[in-house]
């Protein structure tokens, strides 16, 4: 909504102010104008100008933007080969060719796209990355519309999964409304709701309507392999601030005093809700099994009234609801920081619980943790994913959660919040946006920041839907 630009297509949801949502049309550079409202949806089509090439990631990734929405773009046979054609192609069989937007789209009604090779897919859900295995039912037919069902549909995303056939797109034509029924449920509103690092700053900051996106920002004394205090005088040692992002607040200062009005969130309460963290990272990091990654969104509850954290006796426990996914946050080699076990090499999911790693609290071992349903686990759970995208939804029901990472539920937790519950609700206090800033390869802190290789993530805005009134 805000400033996003997408590429190829669609509409252009405001953030504070307005928007515009509707029908679009995505194409290679070029790619929109016209726009026009027919009815009750909007419709753009494609002109000379309009999208056009405004970051590239890597040899196959990069976004497409017009000024105001921007698509994501992730294809093996250079996506913008041609003038008024988009490519994509699957890199392997793990690994489609993806067309996606980043800006929200509210209201997304059909898309008809014209197209030669494929076969090509599209999925629209309500959350960025909410299903991204595709079924006979997503089939695109060349210059066909295809319809969704669903009033607050927002994101868009087309794969291509032959590593034999390009597909060549001419037209992406998206219908929609601009009834803003995902955005209102945005939990952050930019200049608003305060914001501060995550334990440190994300570097390389963009603080968007439609999402928030960081670099991390690895120094010798804030990664998961320093050691000591810089500033003796500190609370923590320096290997906790390794936590890297953005923490947002669900309030902002006024003075010094906390306030909670006119923010979308400031004043809510419930005890039957949900929230969903969707998050992407960077393809070159994704796809490099050698490379260090971490996503870690957290959310911190509080009771109903209760406007701080602190010394505070009627504060929660746990306060977070916590996810982790990638590479370990500590100590990824294995074996060289001895004063923690629950340690572990690769990538996988894992929780923060009760018991694991053999810890009062610890962090659970992904080869023997499972599923909540037993079926497999974590780390078999985070293999599942073939594409740099990670729904996580943390679902607060009475005195219980879970915690569910691209449709998977990782945790449940009974009794959770209260020893004896009697229908609390609870507030939002912040939601932190993390990633982690690694150490070198050798297993040290390093000398220069120089030396490391950052990462980018980005972070959609967080969505929080009271579910309360559902039966």
């Amino acid at each position: 909504m805000k400033r996003r630009n997408i590429f190829t297509t669609f509409l252009i949801s405001i953030a504070t102010v307005f928007m515009v949502l509707g029908y679009n049309i995505l194409s290679k550079n070029n790619v929109f104008t016209n726009l026009k409202a027919e009815d009750d949806y909007y419709e753009m089509g494609i002109v000379d100008g309009g999208f056009e090439l405004s970051s590239i990631y890597d040899d196959s990734s990069g976004i497409l933007s017009n000024g105001y929405m921007e698509f994501f773009y992730l294809s093996h046979d250079k996506a913008l080969e041609e003038e008024g054609e988009l490519h994509l192609k699957a890199k392997d069989e793990n690994t489609p060719g993806v067309l996606c937007n980043q800006t929200v789209i509210n209201g997304i009604i059909s898309v008809t796209v014209k197209f030669s090779g494929g076969p090509l897919y599209a999925i629209a859900t309500s959350t960025f990355a909410e299903r991204t295995n595709y079924v006979v039912g997503d089939e695109l037919t060349h210059n066909t519309e295809k319809a969704f069902s669903g009033d607050d549909l927002g994101y868009l995303l087309i794969l291509a999964p032959s590593t034999d056939i390009t597909v060549a797109m001419t037209d992406v034509i998206v219908k929609y409304r601009c009834e803003h029924d995902t955005d209102e449920n945005f939990f952050y509103a930019p200049g608003v709701n305060r914001y501060t690092g995550a334990r440190s700053w994300g570097a390389n900051r963009k603080m968007l309507h439609d999402y928030i996106e960081f670099t991390t920002d690895p120094k010798p004394s804030n990664n998961n392999y320093s050691v000591g205090k810089t500033d003796p005088e500190q609370d923590y040692a320096d290997c906790w601030y390794r936590w890297n992002g953005v923490s947002l607040r669900n309030h902002y200062l006024d003075g010094e005093e906390r306030k909670y009005d006119g923010l979308p969130f400031g004043e809510f309460a419930s005890n039957k809700f949900e929230v969903i963290c969707s998050v992407m990272v960077e393809p070159r990091v994704f796809y490099d099994v050698d490379a260090w990654f971490s996503v870690a969104p957290w959310v911190a509850l509080n009771k109903e009234g209760n406007v701080g954290f602190g010394d505070n006796p009627e504060k929660l426990e746990p306060i977070y609801m916590q996810s982790y996914i990638g590479n370990d946050n500590y100590d990824p080699l294995g074996n060289i920081r001895q004063d923690r076990t629950d340690t572990y090499t690769g990538r996988f999911y894992t929780t923060f619980s009760a018991g694991g790693g053999g810890y009062s609290y610890g962090f659970v071992d992904p080869d023997e943790a499972t599923l909540v349903d037993g079926s497999m686990t974590l780390r078999a759970a985070y293999a599942q994913t073939t594409l740099p995208f990670f729904n996580v939804r943390f679902l607060v029901d009475g005195n219980s959660y879970s915690v569910y990472i691209n449709g998977l539920e990782v945790l449940h937790e009974e009794d959770a919040f209260y020893d004896n519950y009697d229908g609390e609700k609870y507030t939002i206090d912040n939601m932190a946006l993390h990633g982690v800033n690694y150490g070198l390869k050798d297993g040290t802190a390093g000398d220069a920041s120089s030396e490391y290789d950052p990462y980018r993530l980005t972070y959609l805005n967080p969505v929080v839907r009271d579910l309360s009134e559902i039966v």
